[in-house]
């Protein structure tokens, strides 16, 4: 982009030039075909590559929009699926694997009792919470509702283990405040952990 630029920048540098030295008219008119037809051009190169930078822009947008969960920012089902292929497929080298899935206690009550906004709210303080309790290299995705995974990576039993009672402890410990209403809720918890060789998540 900037080449484009400096290129129209030195044709009409150069036809200033020319026209302020009064060179004869003749090649002054055959500059001007010239430099009208390079500029003409050079804009049309410069608006292309402009329409493809915010054509690949978009579509990089949208491939990460239809890849997260809107509420609470983390991978949805299809994301989370996407994300953790190479390690199914053993292209990544990870060691042992933990695989959790999550569930919210008695959250259709709390919808029920306190509504969808409150509830939303429960929601998107699980997933801060999760996210804190585990690391960036680990997959943790909404499979939809109340219910989460995560996949943690290089992870034995014990590690897995005092993890999800980490997080299990800040869940019940914390008070979740939404537009004035205050609510709590627990979390439970089906955890295994596998070999990578072999990892079948289904």
């Amino acid at each position: 982009m900037r080449v484009s630029f400096a290129v129209v920048s030195l044709v009409w540098g150069t036809r200033a030039v020319v026209t302020f030295l009064d060179i004869e008219r003749a090649v002054n008119t055959s500059f001007d075909a010239i430099a009208i037809f390079v500029a003409v051009l050079v804009s049309i190169a410069v608006t292309f590559g402009m329409i493809l930078m915010t054509t690949e822009r978009l579509q990089a947008y949208l491939r990460k929009q239809a890849t997260l969960d809107t509420l609470t920012g983390i991978f949805n089902r299809r994301g989370f699926v996407d994300a953790i292929s190479p390690v199914v497929g053993g292209a990544r080298n990870v060691g042992p694997v933990a695989l959790a899935i999550l569930d919210l206690d008695h959250f259709k009550q709390i919808n029920d009792t306190f509504g969808h906004a409150v509830g939303d709210g429960v929601l998107q303080r699980f997933a801060k919470l999760a996210r804190l309790t585990f690391r960036d290299e680990d997959y943790f995705g909404r499979l939809g509702g109340e219910e989460f995974i995560v996949l943690m990576i290089r992870t034995d039993a014990g590690q897995a283990q005092r993890a999800m009672q980490r997080l299990c402890q800040s869940m019940e410990n914390e008070t979740i405040d939404v537009d004035g209403v205050r609510v709590s809720a627990t979390v439970s918890i089906g955890l295994t952990v596998k070999a990578q060789k072999g990892l079948d998540i289904e």
